[in-house]
């Protein structure tokens, strides 16, 4: 669950002396987990870029609809 980001290493460390999962944990589909992670990582990419080069999404948004 740690290589998939599903938890963090302070809850895992809690899942290990506890035997407790937080709540927001579903073992039963990990992966739709990592996904909203995998997608996160990018929009904080994207935005990264963005403001790298001094441009606002938005005024993106209206260079695009020219």
């Amino acid at each position: 669950m740690l290589l998939a980001k599903a938890i963090t290493a302070d809850e895992h460390q809690t899942w290990k002396t506890y035997g407790r999962l937080p709540d927001h944990v579903d073992l039963d589909r990990p992966r739709a987990q990592a996904h909203v992670i995998a997608e996160q990582d990018r929009q904080m990419r994207n935005a990264q870029m963005l403001a790298s080069l001094n441009i606002s999404p938005m005024a993106l948004q209206h260079l695009a609809r020219r």
